[in-house]
């Protein structure tokens, strides 16, 4: 049984460790927002990486923090960074945005051609008339 005073270092001792983990989850988060996520973002901006080489690398990223933190996940501070949408690359979502607009333009363009030939046989139809008058 442990005395009271060895109680109070324990917990002391646990506290501390928490506030440990805390403090290298937040500087991990840091880490991953500022350094990581945003030099992989910048690269395919500037087109010094492709869309493709950018999904590999926040693929492996994420496998790392995955593996780095599998011990941790109960730990709410652990659990928030993982489900953190401020992770989110803006680029994602700009691209995300870019593919909404595509499909619109398409659908504009499909029903500009159907007007441009209505009025192509518009314009037939009234030369036609035009001769029989």
């Amino acid at each position: 049984m442990k005395s009271a005073y060895e109680e109070y270092i324990s917990s002391q001792d646990k506290k501390s460790a928490d506030e440990k983990l805390r403090q290298v989850t937040s500087e991990l988060s840091d880490i991953l927002r500022c350094d990581i996520i945003a030099t992989i973002e910048s690269s395919y901006k500037n087109g010094e990486i492709t869309r493709k080489d950018m999904d590999v690398l926040l693929g492996l990223t994420k496998r790392l923090l995955d593996y780095l933190y599998s011990r941790y996940k109960d730990v709410e501070e652990v659990e928030d960074m993982f489900h953190d949408e401020s992770l989110d690359l803006e680029i994602d979502k700009l691209y995300d945005s870019i593919e909404e607009k595509e499909v619109v333009i398409a659908k504009i363009t499909e029903d500009n051609k159907k007007k441009d030939e209505e009025i192509q046989r518009l314009k037939r139809e009234l030369e036609l008339v035009k001769k029989s008058i």
